[in-house]
């Protein structure tokens, strides 16, 4: 799966708000793409790492 600039910019706005979510679990997009978080920190440096569900 490729992703585009345009692509990852709309996903970082909605990834944002996953940082709350347990790593292991399934996401849905706005356009209906399925992500899994793979790993997530909520600390001073806040980061969401995902993965497209294929």
């Amino acid at each position: 799966m490729e992703l585009t600039h345009k692509d990852i910019q709309k996903l970082h706005a909605e990834v944002r708000n996953w940082k709350i979510e347990p790593e292991g679990k399934k996401l849905f997009t706005k356009d209906n793409q399925q992500y899994e978080i793979i790993n997530s920190e909520n600390s001073v440096t806040e980061a969401v790492a995902v993965a497209p569900v294929v």
